[in-house]
């Protein structure tokens, strides 16, 4: 299942509601560490967030390699896919 637009701009307001960064300024591409100042903590908080919206788990291999809007996309299609698995979402970020 491909991750339509409206679920991306759901994605993106619980982002920038967790970083307190209005969702106009909060760009897929943007690190989360690098350009938004984002400990590992309130990472965490991003991502379970997500779990808890989408109703699935994200892998512990893969939490790590979340860094900005774009992964969170690329990991979400196949666990949508019911592809729960770490090599699916691996493939889907980096093309393995």
């Amino acid at each position: 299942m491909e991750l339509t637009e409206e679920m991306k701009s759901e994605i993106r307001k619980i982002v920038a509601g967790i970083i307190e960064v209005p969702v106009n300024e909060l760009s897929d591409s943007a690190d989360f560490v690098k350009d938004l100042g984002v400990d590992s903590m309130v990472a965490l908080e991003i991502v379970s967030a997500c779990e808890k919206r989408l109703n699935k788990t994200i892998p512990e291999k893969v939490i790590l390699t979340v860094r900005s809007l774009n992964d969170i996309f690329k990991i979400t299609e196949p666990l949508l896919e019911d592809k729960n698995n770490v090599y699916s979402i691996k493939k889907q970020l980096y093309g393995e």
